[in-house]
């Protein structure tokens, strides 16, 4: 006898819950529902009772489904729990994922959906018993597993043709393959052997017995792993005086043949590194023996010789060749000396030359790999000073033309003073540079910023170096706020004391301002998606429930007004999800996705007709909107016979419902509507036979709310245009040749034919 399941279902409208309970409790008499207001209930009701699934809303006061769902993971993490909410995203769904959720469910119109949700609470249910069940069959074998699986090698038995047997589980993890689909599979390792054998095939001698043990290293593509490097020891497995499989033990070395391989370039970068310095460098040991110098030292001193030749010499003899070129060659030599001594980092040990020219000394004791040595780096600081002076331009043109707010700001009695700035720091704050130059920082911040610069230790932490990115709000010549995110670092004189520091500010308003509308838009499409939603759930499964007690005309018009509350449910959220100006654009077959949207339009027994081939970049989802909203609009304006009796659009049960690739010459003549998609130059067309749009109302059908019927939503072509104005094209109206509607897109990015 099946054993019973007990749900708890945890959901703030317990109309809405307890109409789920009624419906789930039909579909499977094993099925106990308990109900509870919010999630502190539920916590309630699980620790005092036996509860088999949980099935939990989202969006609830106090803590929603997620949170619901965290708090009960933490008492016992393998209970089922299904999130069956209202308000259905990826978002939600990844989040409810990541936390453990065993199923994860979208509240629908009608009542197939608890049915739906019966069958996901027994599903849920039987699967974690069947699971504990398994795991305690094999807590004996895992004991015997573990010795094997917690090896850091891919151990394995093969069988005699070289297929694995057996695999551990450093070799699933390896190959990133359930240990179920890895049995039975050919090893890429062994028939790589068998490729590089010099002669015959090591691995059949291995299985005659001919053969006590393979030691190799492979280096190759592994299928489902890619390219590794492998070090691989195989033995024949003997039983009963007979060869019957063989052992295998791997351990990829590829990191660490990939760390040596890096060190050869390492050594090589760092060579051509050293020939190619601006300074001349040379390296020495301690005994003052030569190990390396580069040309450049050569080139600098106008040495005779090369390089290579002076490898292995006494380096004081380079010292007092060298020395001659200075204008004090004895200060030169004593310096020497005396670093070599002391052993101390020194660095601008200023020399002045007989040419003119100034030297400067850079010197570092090094550790070798069997003793210590010393390296000397030569600077040409004339050089130095040239290049800096155009580095200081380059940095000025930099600074100037930067496309954020920047001002360089010194310290004075602790105040912050602007002793420069950039056009657009002064041309965002709407005055000339000149009249920004020595005037307060202060004086551009508004009240609050102000005192987080001044009293709440901004300024400070940014001198301190401490600063990171914070927000501060400026205020411009006309009083107006700017909104800007601020990076302050500390600015130091030549001697390495902190002066100042240079702040750049990016203007962030426009961000901020988009921030809070979306903000706005997300609050009204919770309260579409939720509020409203349940609600007319609750409405449908009554209506259900009150047709099957009685029969009243009255029922009709009730069925028909949630109809129209729920495709206006559809429409606003389809409004505000498109609102958003980031499309995902790929290349999309226009005669696949009409297709396919047709099939999902209540078409009326309408016909479909599809002239086109082309392919187009567009965002899939945003262009089935387009396209549904241009079908459904076809079907309720064009069609004479396109409302059943009761007012409902006819269902796709109709023979004709989701007829597609007519003729092309086609046309309906028995009151439903025939509607065509095909080709313009940049672009396509959707026309019906229909009785057309008159002229006067072209202008205004793409406004929000406008229906030529009572029984539209209004919104059908404003989602269409909005699909329209989010891609970049244009859409206009015009006379079918049928004498119906026809509307043209144009502006399309199409793929060449």
């Amino acid at each position: 006898m099946d054993q019973p399941i007990r749900v708890l279902h945890v959901d703030d409208e317990p109309d809405l819950a307890e109409l789920a309970a009624t419906y789930v409790s039909r579909e499977d008499e094993r099925i106990e529902v308990v109900t509870a207001a919010g999630p502190d209930a539920g916590e309630r009701t699980i620790e005092a009772d036996t509860i088999d699934c949980v099935v939990s809303d989202y969006d609830m006061p106090g803590r929603n489904g997620i949170e619901f769902l965290e708090a009960v993971r933490e008492t016992d993490p393998t209970l089922p729990f299904i999130l069956y909410t209202g308000k259905g995203s990826e978002e939600v769904a990844s989040e409810a994922i990541s936390a453990g959720v065993t199923d994860y469910l979208q509240k629908e119109t009608g009542t197939d959906q608890y049915t739906v949700l019966a069958n996901r609470i027994v599903n849920a249910v039987e699967s974690e018993r069947s699971r504990q069940a398994l795991k305690t069959r094999n807590r004996e074998l895992q004991r015997y597993k573990h010795m094997i699986n917690s090896m850091h090698e891919g151990v394995c038995i093969y069988d005699e043709e070289g297929r694995f047997e057996i695999v551990n589980d450093y070799l699933v993890d390896w190959y990133d393959t359930p240990a179920e689909t890895l049995v039975g599979q050919d090893s890429g390792l062994i028939a790589k052997i068998r490729t590089q054998a010099d002669e015959g095939d090591p691995y059949a001698e291995l299985v005659a017995g001919e053969r006590d043990r393979i030691v190799t290293e492979v280096d190759g593509d592994f299928p489902g792993r890619g390219q590794a490097v492998l070090s691989a020891r195989l033995s024949p497995l003997w039983i009963d005086d007979r060869v019957a499989g063989v052992v295998g033990i791997a351990r990829d070395i590829t990191d660490r043949k990939k760390r040596k391989r890096e060190l050869e370039q390492m050594n090589v970068l760092l060579s051509t590194l050293f020939d190619t310095l601006p300074q001349g460098v040379l390296a020495e040991d301690d005994s003052r023996q030569i190990l390396a110098v580069n040309q450049q030292l050569f080139d600098i001193f106008a040495l005779s010789g090369t390089p290579a030749e002076v490898v292995g010499k006494d380096c004081r003899e380079v010292a007092e060749q060298i020395s001659d070129v200075f204008a004090d060659p004895v200060a030169f030599v004593e310096v020497v000396e005396r670093l070599v001594a002391e052993r101390e980092p020194t660095d601008g040990e200023q020399f002045a030359l007989r040419d003119g020219r100034t030297f400067a000394l850079s010197y570092r004791p090094i550790e070798l790999s069997n003793r210590r040595g010393h390296l000397w780096v030569y600077t040409d600081e004339s050089e130095r000073e040239r290049l800096t002076g155009q580095l200081e331009a380059q940095y000025q043109t930099l600074f100037e033309e930067a496309p954020v707010m920047a001002a360089i700001i010194r310290t004075e009695a602790d105040r912050p003073i602007i002793e420069d700035c950039n056009k657009q720091f002064a041309e965002t704050l709407g005055y000339e540079k000149n009249a920004v130059i020595e005037t307060e920082l202060s004086a551009y911040y508004m009240t609050d910023s102000k005192h987080e610069l001044l009293d709440g230790g901004g300024y400070r932490r940014s001198l301190d170096g401490d600063f990171t990115r914070e927000r501060r709000t400026l205020k411009d010549a006309d009083n107006e706020q700017v909104e800007t995110l601020l990076r302050a670092v500390p600015r130091c004189d030549a001697d390495g004391n902190v002066i100042g520091t240079l702040a750049m500010y990016v203007d962030i308003t426009e961000r901020e301002e988009i921030k809070r509308a979306n903000e706005r838009l997300e609050e009204f499409t919770r309260i579409v998606s939720h509020d409203l939603r349940n609600p007319l759930a609750v409405a449908e499964g009554r209506l259900s429930l009150a047709r099957e007690n009685c029969d009243s005309d009255h029922l009709a018009a009730v069925a028909r007004a949630n109809s129209r509350m729920s495709a206006l449910i559809d429409d606003l959220l389809t409004l505000a999800r498109d609102s958003e100006t980031v499309i995902d654009t790929k290349p999309i077959e226009l005669r696949s996705v009409a297709a396919t949207c047709w099939k999902h339009v209540e078409t009326a027994g309408g016909r479909l007709i599809l002239k086109t081939d082309r392919v187009v970049h567009a965002d899939e989802r945003r262009l089935k909107h387009l396209f549904e909203n241009l079908f459904r609009n076809a079907v309720e304006h064009g069609s004479t016979r396109s409302q059943s009796p009761d007012g409902d659009v006819a269902k796709h049960g109709h023979p004709d419902a989701a007829k597609a690739e007519c003729e092309p010459n086609d046309v309906s003549t028995d009151g439903t509507v025939t509607v065509t998609v095909g080709d313009l130059d940049t672009g396509f067309y959707v026309e019906d036979d229909g009785v057309g749009i008159p002229e006067a109302e072209r202008d205004k059908i793409f406004d929000s709310g406008y229906s030529a019927t009572s029984e539209g939503t209004g919104f059908g072509l404003s989602i269409v245009k909005g699909v329209v104005d989010t891609h970049g094209w244009k859409i206009s109206v015009a006379d079918a040749p049928t004498g119906g509607a026809r509307f043209e897109i144009s502006g399309v990015t199409v793929e060449s034919e």
